[in-house]
């Protein structure tokens, strides 16, 4: 070939190579997108799947929690049947009580207390004990007595710490996978945060209803009209206290004349 022809091939051979190269770029992109597209699918099907799999973890936690902190929101509105601080003596029964159920779960398991499905129905029957509680803070018929009260928180805050380490483990042990157990401990987290929020507002929302009579409400009339009585006492009344001199002065100018 003449060197014209040469030099014509050769443009002709680096134009076909940068094609072909910028050809492969794009089919790496493209299957780069797709690899991408397509982990993205996995992992949202991965997460329905784990969803599903510990959705009764996640009943029983939701449950577990939002009881617990809902409950210990009308704490202040036990009225206490003795000269007890109630509301105190509540709130850390509540605590050590939760404490002290958290190891109780390294125990065996009752026969009840099996499967997950039996966790969920546990903590529904659990509920029970909550609706005692609202009743005994609500209603003037129920009989009052501080044993009773601090019994039942005691009770219901056991089994908080126990079935919430439950939740955990048997939504752990669903899983076989590494990254199936991570997420499916993500879903959880989630789950608690949303319990105890929920719980939160509704306590606000309830609280300022006023559905439930505060103690130290009903208490504040007895107390004021005591107040007055005391300061009558103190503080007579003036009339009184200038009919007594008008009657000294009588009494004293008569004995002059």
């Amino acid at each position: 070939r003449s060197k014209p022809a040469l030099h014509y091939f050769s443009l002709k051979d680096e134009t076909y190579a940068l094609r072909d190269s910028k050809s492969k770029a794009e089919s790496a992109a493209n299957e780069e997108r797709s690899s991408l597209l397509g982990n993205q699918i996995n992992n949202k099907k991965t997460k329905e799947m784990v969803a599903q799999v510990i959705r009764p973890c996640r009943v029983a936690i939701f449950l577990n929690i939002w009881s617990s902190i809902f409950t210990a929101a009308f704490f202040a509105y036990v009225k206490p049947a003795g000269n007890r601080d109630t509301e105190v003596i509540l709130y850390f029964v509540r605590l050590f009580s939760d404490l002290v159920g958290r190891p109780l779960a390294r125990l065996p398991r009752p026969w009840f207390l099996k499967t997950k499905d039996n966790l969920v129905v546990v903590a529904w029957v659990r509920l029970l004990l909550m609706a005692v509680f609202f009743a005994y803070i609500a209603f003037d018929w129920f009989p009052k007595n501080d044993y009773f009260v601090v019994g039942l928180v005691c009770v219901f805050s056991v089994l908080s710490g126990y079935l919430a380490v439950l939740s955990y483990e048997y939504a752990a042990a669903s899983l076989q996978t590494k990254a199936g157990q991570s997420m499916a401990g993500t879903l959880m987290n989630s789950t608690f945060q949303m319990a105890a929020f929920i719980a939160v507002l509704m306590g606000v929302i309830v609280s300022e209803l006023g559905l439930f009579t505060d103690p130290l409400e009903s208490d504040g009339s007895g107390d004021d009209d005591d107040l007055l009585t005391a300061e009558g006492d103190l503080y007579p009344d003036t009339n009184s206290v200038a009919s007594v001199d008008d009657n000294s002065s009588s009494l004293f100018s008569g004995e002059i004349r």
